[in-house]
């Protein structure tokens, strides 16, 4: 038995969109040959997304912004599937900064965790 993952992302409904037609017919037939096969479809547009993101440097200041491209591209990225407030969370600055990185590590997990708990 395989485990298939189809990623849909289109809002739109079957009768005005092609590749939502595709979508449905791929996995119709598929599922008929292949009856013993797991099949999960991640509808993209129903789909929260949490943004984690470590990174020793801190780009959250003025001068480094314009240089930050993990969370900036993903919120891009993310924001074509219709997914427009995704949730994140970002350590930044543990091997930049002085003083212990495990403090600037330890409060950065401990807000991860709270926003697992909640979302």
């Amino acid at each position: 038995m395989a485990k298939v993952l189809m990623v849909k992302a289109n809002d739109r409904p079957a009768d005005q969109s092609v590749s939502v037609r595709m979508h449905d017919a791929f996995l119709h037939a598929y599922q008929d040959a292949h009856p013993d096969d797991q099949v999960e479809v991640l509808d993209l547009y129903q789909a929260e997304v949490v943004l984690l993101n470590a990174r020793d440097g801190n780009y959250s200041i003025d001068d480094m912004a314009p240089y930050e491209m993990a969370i900036t591209y993903m919120r891009n990225i993310v924001g074509l599937w219709g997914i427009r407030h995704p949730e994140g969370i970002v350590i930044e600055g543990h091997h930049q900064h002085s003083g212990d990185p495990l403090d600037i590590m330890d409060m950065g997990l401990r807000e991860t965790t709270a926003l697992a708990i909640r979302f």
